[in-house]
């Protein structure tokens, strides 16, 4: 029984961690919103039915929206920090923040001073030394700011209530965070001089295997893996290496890039070959295009008398995949009621990723490889081969298709249409319910006020920790907006879609004020 509640408290920790990672991966999407359209304004795409695009005004217009997006790539460990400190401390203080910039700061100083890094030498050797704000550091990446940010959170949380003399009253409570988080930030300083060089000869070696010795195999891998770790809500985790830390390029103003994803953008901005965009091409084909396969899979598939009911789930369902890049409640319509589905659409991922790397096509996104971002970023960007990622996806779709429809019946799949146990409220049912409502019977679901311990949300779904796992009553879920649920020991993941920030805030509404 400990080992289990020992693997229950590993799993919400990286859940939490997880979800802690989505606060600065929230400011990409209005950034690379900003770099797409500036690239698209400048690209030969559009320059070449708008050539007016190439006086006046525009071209500054341009520069502006680029340099903009840039400048957040270009920092993006210090948004990591603070995004970090305040998704993990408690009632996500501000004070945590403040900490970890405090402390993002004093970990780089250290280095600098004692390892005696000039302009020069960091200029010397730029795959070990970086400049951040305008301090000679170690190229620690979004790295350093993961643990500045787990610094200035435990920092908050274990001290934001500390009982100080009187006659230094003022340095109690939260204003004892910043400083002890800063102390422990120079520490952490003096160990990464010792630690973080051969940790980034090696991460430089495992990248360079994965980017340029064996593509084929690390993009498979990683196709498969992301995919899987979806219905745990742990992929953002494991994404982030690799699209904001593996690899590196120079651009045209010397300064150096690392990440898949800022690579991609400022190799795409510099007008040279673009290397980068491996790990998301495959994605655009899946999750865009091909989802639609499993979607009328799953719908021929359901009883005559059940079509339009499930037509109505998987049309929604489909259609957010496809706009946005956002497969939750595609995929958890389908994922505990048919996971040999399941398997062979995240095996069939890494092999997108394959067909994609060696069909040439170079492609990331702002947040999820949606029809939006194809759009800005692949056409009006003129990324490379974007013109294949819709046959490609057509033919994964097909194979989706026959596929899946060969697993449904093969092993007699309760896919959406084919319940035995039928839900007697309709998708319009569900849509026709207050938002009160809706989180009122979530909440009773949950087993009532006081057995809900937390809860929060991420992109698509609630996160929550109960009391006592017996008050649950996971059937109730659907009956007010919940596409899917995840459970693991006391903690719950109920997929809800889009708007689950309206519903996490009429929770909250009830939870604090009720």
């Amino acid at each position: 029984m400990k080992g289990r509640n020992d693997n229950d408290q590993v799993f919400s920790s990286m859940q939490k961690f997880g979800q802690a990672l989505l606060v600065p991966v929230a400011v990409l999407p209005a950034t690379g919103l900003l770099y797409g359209i500036g690239m698209a304004l400048k690209s030969s795409t559009l320059t070449s039915v708008a050539p007016w695009l190439l006086s006046g005004f525009w071209p500054a217009v341009a520069a502006m929206l680029s340099g903009v997006g840039s400048i957040i790539f270009s920092n993006l460990a210090l948004l990591f920090a603070v995004g970090i400190a305040v998704g993990l401390a408690k009632k996500h203080d501000g004070t945590a923040g403040l900490a970890a910039v405090a402390g993002y700061l004093m970990m780089n100083q250290t280095i600098s001073v004692l390892m005696g890094l000039t302009s020069e030498v960091v200029g010397n050797n730029t795959e070990l030394y970086q400049l951040v704000l305008g301090i000679g550091t170690l190229r620690t990446g979004v790295f350093g700011g993961i643990f500045v940010g787990l610094i200035a959170a435990w920092s908050y949380n274990k001290f934001h209530t500390l009982k100080v003399p009187e006659y230094l009253g003022f340095f109690g409570a939260k204003r004892s965070v910043p400083i002890i988080a800063t102390f422990l930030c120079i520490f952490l300083g003096g160990v990464l001089c010792i630690v973080w060089p051969p940790i980034q000869h090696g991460l430089n070696s495992f990248s360079a295997w994965m980017l340029e010795q064996s593509p084929s195999l690390g993009v498979f891998f990683y196709g498969v893996i992301v995919k899987l770790l979806n219905p745990l809500g742990l992929h953002t985790a494991f994404v982030t290496p690799f699209q904001y830390q593996f690899g590196t390029y120079v651009t045209l103003a010397g300064e150096v890039i690392s990440g898949d994803k800022a690579m991609f953008f400022a190799q795409l901005a510099d007008g040279v070959e673009v290397t980068a965009g491996i790990f998301q091409n495959g994605q655009y084909c899946m999750d865009m295009i091909a989802c639609i396969g499993v979607g009328l899979a799953i719908y021929h598939e359901a009883r005559p008398e059940r079509k339009k009911v499930t037509a109505g789930i998987l049309i929604s369902a489909c259609f957010t995949s496809f706009l946005t890049g956002i497969t939750e409640p595609l995929l958890f319509s389908y994922l505990f009621v048919a996971p040999l589905c399941f398997l062979s659409y995240a095996l069939i991922n890494g092999v997108c990723y394959i067909v994609c790397y060696h069909a040439g096509i170079r492609l990331a996104s702002t947040f999820a490889s949606g029809f939006i971002d194809y759009v800005l970023i692949g056409i009006l960007g003129n990324a490379p081969k974007w013109y294949l990622v819709l046959p490609l996806g057509i033919a994964f779709g097909v194979v989706e298709y026959v596929l899946f429809r060969f697993l449904i019946r093969k092993f007699n799949y309760q896919t959406p249409g084919r319940e035995d146990d039928v839900n007697e409220l309709t998708e319009g049912d569900i849509l026709s319910l207050t938002d009160r409502t809706k989180a009122e019977g979530i909440i009773a679901a949950f087993g009532g006020k006081d057995n809900i311990d937390s809860i929060t949300c991420c992109a698509t779904r609630l996160r929550a920790k109960v009391k006592d796992l017996s008050l649950v009553r996971k059937e109730e879920f659907k009956n007010y907006g919940g596409k899917g649920v995840f459970e693991k020991g006391e903690n719950y993941q109920v997929i809800i879609g889009l708007q689950v920030q309206n519903m996490l805030n009429s929770i909250n509404e009830i939870l604090n004020n009720d």
